[in-house]
């Protein structure tokens, strides 16, 4: 993301340092509440969710990434899918937030269940999956 900047090795530690505290603060700040889970494979580490489950109300999908070397291969499919029977059997909706321009992600949700609804901004779409969606 930074590195077409030109900047050197440090400060662009610096810059992506800034960019994960900043992000983590306003997750803590709007879903204080949120698990936090990793997700690992064969004992590796490959991934993160942070998943908002109000006890009533909609469930939100809040973070999740996967490192580079594990996406494409269905480990974020099979993460959806693990949370979106989750939210099923909690009989709530589940919703995220997704980047306008992230077609590839947005056709994953798609394929998913989920729809894109109203609440999103300029930058963002945000999407739904019902809960009664099988």
């Amino acid at each position: 993301m930074f590195a077409p900047l030109g900047l050197p090795q440090t400060s662009l530690t610096m810059l992506c340092d800034q960019q994960h505290t900043l992000f983590e603060a306003h997750l803590s700040s709007a879903f204080p509440a949120a698990d936090r889970l990793i997700a690992e494979c064969e004992g590796k580490r490959i991934g993160r969710l942070v998943i908002d489950r109000p006890g009533q109300g909609e469930w939100h999908l809040a973070d999740i990434i996967l490192d580079s070397a594990a996406r494409g291969s269905g480990f974020g499919t099979a993460l959806l899918e693990r949370l979106s029977e989750e939210a099923r059997a909690a009989r709530q909706p589940l919703s995220l937030m997704v980047a306008a321009d992230n077609l590839r992600a947005i056709a994953l949700y798609e394929r998913l269940g989920f729809y894109l609804a109203a609440g999103g901004s300029e930058t963002h779409r945000r999407m739904v999956r019902p809960p009664t969606q099988a």
